[in-house]
């Protein structure tokens, strides 16, 4: 999996997209669900919402893991 790196402008937008305030404590993506039911957002090429949160949020994401 390639690593992920986002411009600032798509940063914004893609947290833009993203509701802190959705319940239990869960971020909701607002933003795309394709048909696998993941929701996706596009940076050059598709990406997995909660890959991007998770890589934002927490850094890059180890090799295996989500």
């Amino acid at each position: 999996m390639k690593e992920i790196i986002l411009w600032e402008e798509e940063r914004i937008r893609f947290w833009s997209k993203v509701d802190k305030e959705g319940g239990n404590g869960c971020w909701v993506w607002t933003g795309a669900i394709c048909r696998d039911g993941y929701g996706h957002f596009r940076a050059g090429r598709m990406l997995k919402a909660h890959r991007v949160a998770n890589t934002l949020a927490r850094g890059p994401i180890e090799p295996g893991r989500i």
